[in-house]
Order: structure tokens, then C-alpha cells, then sequence
């Protein structure tokens, strides 16, 4: 007489009973752990579109939003709307990138030569302009 052997398929696809449930109960760790993973990664994204400076924070305080009840969306608003120092300030869209960074352009007449050669040689971008700019420069 032989013994069964547990590599044959009856003995594999028949799980005890103990072993369904460790299963079931492993399952159903595994999706709370992914749903979390996947409310995380669509919080993160939500706050780095709202523009939060401070990732950490900032997620601290949705997640605490989020348990009283408010969705993603209506969390970063609440956040934002009760701590705005995480969060960069609002550039209005037709605002050009660099365009405050910038000097103030300067509407007073140039005062000497090497001035205007200076100004010249800039706005033009003539190469003339540019080489007559220099050779003052360097003979000043």
C-alpha cells in the first residue's frame, strides 16, 4: 500500500480548513494595505497639484481631514484654506515666469557714450553695436 503524496493536485487544491482562513484573513490585510497605499498616492498627488510646499505636513493635516469625513478634493481645500503657509501662492495665469524677477526697465536717457553703446549693442543684438559696445568698454 502507498501512502498519497501531498504534491499531487487532490492533496494541493483541498486546503484545510485552518489554512482558508489564515488565507482569507492574509487577503484581506493585503487590499486594506493596498486601498491605503492607493489613498496615499492620490492625496500626495493632490497636494502637489494645490502646490503644497510642505509634503509631510500638509499630508498630515489631509489625512486628519480625511477621517472627519471630507474627500481628497474637500481635504487639500480645507487644509489649504486653514494653513495656506504650506502651500505656494496662487500666480495668476496670464503671469509670465521671471517677468517679476526681472529689473524695471530703465527710461532715463543714457548719461555717456559707453552707455548708449551698452544700450545700443543690447537691444539691437548687432554685431556692430556689439564690438563698438566693446572697444569702449575696454578703452575706458
Amino acid at each position: 500500500m502507498t501512502t498519497p503524496d501531498p504534491s499531487t493536485p487532490t492533496e494541493r487544491t483541498s486546503p484545510t480548513p485552518e489554512r482558508l482562513t489564515a488565507l482569507e484573513t492574509e487577503l484581506s490585510t493585503t487590499r486594506t494595505a493596498l486601498a491605503h497605499a492607493q489613498q496615499q498616492r492620490d492625496l500626495d498627488r493632490a497636494l502637489v497639484a494645490a502646490g503644497a510646499t510642505d509634503l509631510d505636513a500638509a499630508r498630515t493635516l489631509a489625512e486628519k481631514a480625511l477621517t472627519e469625513g471630507h474627500d481628497i478634493p474637500k481635504a487639500v481645500a480645507h487644509v489649504r484654506q486653514r494653513t495656506p503657509s504650506l502651500f505656494r501662492p496662487p500666480t495668476p495665469p496670464n503671469a509670465a515666469r521671471g517677468a517679476t524677477l526681472a529689473p524695471a526697465p530703465s527710461h532715463a536717457p543714457p548719461t555717456s557714450d559707453l552707455e548708449s553703446a551698452q544700450r545700443a549693442a543690447s537691444t539691437t543684438g548687432d554685431r556692430r553695436d556689439l564690438l563698438r559696445y566693446l572697444r569702449l568698454r575696454r578703452n575706458a
